[in-house]
């Protein structure tokens, strides 16, 4: 019963419930904790089995009838190997959620750089290279490309570094297969358009 639920609750779980990436540790966190309630039931399980097997493998050479005491062995064996089988499967299977889950909280890492990148070129980016101003006099003028190379030193590379992360990232996701692969990949290039043409204002 408890891998016929975990199975159901591994297998429906959508990459689209993970809009935030608390979320994905949560859910990751919940199938930590059933996968080893599984695992110790398991073992605890083949334990009593192996048990069960040597008791009866000792009570057959006491018994009449050695049959029964055979076919009762192959039909625990039987169980046992079963149960084995399902518990290997069922680790394949939260294996490959988890990457799903990881990977659907890195998209929301992601998405998160992606909006505080944007949001800071509509805003103080924005007000940077709307400033046209260049100085009244020679002082002026210097103390303001000092300036200017201490923002490019600050904030224009970080900046890019950034912007072109979140591109490769994004287009290494777009292969995943998650649906919100597509919405970051998107939105990443939306982040590329605002900067280039930050960075074409600020040359």
């Amino acid at each position: 019963k408890k891998m016929d639920a975990a199975s159901q609750l591994f297998t429906e779980l959508q990459e689209t419930e993970i809009n935030e990436y608390e979320v994905g540790y949560s859910i990751i966190d919940q199938h930590k904790a059933v996968n080893k309630a599984i695992l110790d039931s398991s073992l605890i399980t083949f334990d009593e089995g192996k048990d069960l097997l040597s008791k009866l493998k000792e009570m057959a050479q006491y018994s009449d009838s050695e049959s029964a005491y055979a076919k009762a062995n192959f039909n625990l064996e039987t169980f046992l190997d079963n149960l084995n089988n399902r518990r290997c499967q069922l680790e394949d299977l939260w294996s490959q959620r988890r990457i799903k889950l990881e990977q659907g909280i890195q998209i929301c890492f992601l998405r998160s750089e992606i909006n505080k990148s944007i949001n800071w070129l509509l805003t103080e980016g924005k007000e940077y290279v709307e400033n046209t101003k260049l100085g009244l006099n020679v002082t002026e003028a210097m103390q303001m490309q000092h300036a200017h190379n201490e923002f490019v030193k600050q904030h224009y590379k970080p900046m890019q570094e950034s912007v072109t992360k979140c591109i490769r990232t994004a287009d290494q996701f777009i292969h995943t297969g998650l649906e919100n692969a597509d919405e970051a990949h998107a939105e990443a290039h939306d982040l590329l358009e605002h900067w280039e043409k930050f960075a074409l204002k600020l040359e």
